[in-house]
């Protein structure tokens, strides 16, 4: 697929398209650095204001989430086109940055909850209100969102390594609770305190091991994800160095249909019919 969109991007260099694809392509195998590099590439070609839209919300995801390159995220958001620039995903880019790099909060929260008041959030959004409740200790309000975002992507590994992360310390913090209380008891020596750490103590116990079961049902969750992510790096390695292949293509497509995405299997379909048809009727297309 990228040596097609190379060829394509050659016989129209002033086509942003192609490069788009390139990018698109490294960006889903984790080849962040080549990404960007394509996407540059893109905006820097005509492309219509809708599509350059989406380049700059791609561009930015690299960005944030392999790189964690916030400042470059929000000086690529500028370059969205205005009539695009509010639209929910591009406000919870723009709300993560602030949030990440200590600016503007307050802005940032005041854009997070106009995204959260969407009828479908974006994804994003759910979990920057999962951190800003973390970062505030609360961890139940945290593992919530998580577990909303969870149920709108249940293929995102990093969605899972945040929600085992949340239930540790929710776990941590019950144990401490129940710590306190018997430091209570100890230093006060009264009934009352016996009696509340004698009740309170199995309720937390029962808590902290639920929570540590989920944590663990997360973990393996996350890493079936990246299981799947390293046998796809290793098929795009093998495609790249066999650009005729069709069977190492369909067995990408295979992969990305278990993650539900359904635009990814249909491209890596369609790079396999293109491999049978063979160079020349491939070039055609």
């Amino acid at each position: 697929a990228i040596e097609h969109a190379r060829e394509v991007a050659r016989l129209a260099p002033d086509d942003g398209r192609p490069h788009r694809m390139i990018g698109f392509i490294y960006r889903d195998f984790r080849q962040a650095g080549q990404a960007v590099e394509a996407y540059r590439e893109a905006l820097a070609r005509h492309l219509a204001p809708a599509v350059r839209a989406e380049v700059v919300r791609e561009l930015a995801e690299v960005l944030i989430d392999q790189l964690g390159r916030y400042r470059d995220a929000l000086d690529v958001l500028d370059q969205c086109p205005k009539a695009f620039a509010e639209r929910p995903e591009m406000l919870a880019l723009r709300a993560e940055c602030w949030w990440s790099l200590g600016l503007k909060r307050r802005q940032a929260i005041v854009l997070m909850n106009r995204c959260l008041a969407q009828k479908a959030p974006p994804i994003r959004a759910m979990m920057l209100r999962a951190r800003v409740a973390a970062d505030k200790g609360k961890h139940d309000q945290a593992i919530a969102w998580l577990r909303r975002a969870g149920r709108a992507d249940p293929n995102r590994s990093d969605i899972w390594n945040r929600l085992a992360t949340e239930y540790r310390e929710l776990a941590s913090a019950l144990e401490k609770t129940v710590a306190v209380l018997a430091l209570t008891q100890v230093v006060s020596g009264t009934d009352p305190g016996a009696w509340l750490l004698a009740w309170i103590a199995p309720v937390a116990g029962e808590q902290r091991k639920r929570m540590q079961q989920q944590a663990a049902t997360a973990l393996r969750r996350r890493d079936q994800i990246q299981t799947w992510l390293d046998q796809m790096t290793q098929l795009h390695r093998q495609a790249m160095q066999r650009p005729w292949d069709g069977t190492i293509r369909r067995q990408i497509a295979e992969l990305w249909a278990r993650m539900g995405r359904t635009d990814l299997e249909r491209m890596w379909l369609q790079a396999a019919r293109m491999c049978q048809a063979g160079p020349v009727k491939a070039q055609a297309q």
